[in-house]
């Protein structure tokens, strides 16, 4: 089975004068959206006058300022030592201050801290529980001992 041999046929591009082609397309996007940014620059440009024609002149303002701060106001960072000095001496006069001691309610200033928390809190937590069991003893009726029983029946 021989095949007969097949033969390749080139056309050549025809090009049509006055034919719309991918590059005219892309040039009128190019144009047309040009159009829109400048539109879109010129409604920002009189939104913003629109804006700034009801803005005061701050000129006057920052120049009484400026005369009522004359010689009062030094800027930070040429200050910041004077202050620091100025909190040191402040510290100074002062003495150290008392050191911290909660105060959560009346009873806690009164207890003796012996011990770790652990520690104290099993040791409340022991004595509480003794004291019910006493007050449980007390509030029982008492009750004759099991040989007295044996002998009532």
């Amino acid at each position: 089975p021989d095949s007969p041999p097949t033969v390749e046929h080139r056309v050549a591009p025809v090009v049509v004068v006055g034919a719309s082609t991918m590059k005219d397309h892309q040039q009128a996007w190019l144009t047309q959206r040009n159009e829109k940014v400048e539109e879109m620059r010129r409604l920002c440009t009189r939104a913003e006058e629109k804006h700034l024609t009801g803005q005061p002149d701050l000129k006057p303002t920052r120049g009484t300022t400026d005369l009522l701060l004359a010689g009062r106001y030094v800027p930070p960072d040429k200050a910041w030592k004077d202050e620091a000095a100025n909190y040191a001496r402040v510290r100074q006069q002062s003495g150290d201050p008392a050191p911290f001691r909660p105060q959560i309610n009346r009873r806690s200033q009164n207890l003796e801290r012996r011990g770790d928390i652990g520690t104290r809190l099993y040791m409340d937590a022991k004595s509480r529980s003794h004291q019910a069991e006493k007050e449980n003893t007390a509030n029982r009726p008492s009750t004759p001992p099991p040989a007295a029983l044996r002998a009532a029946q």
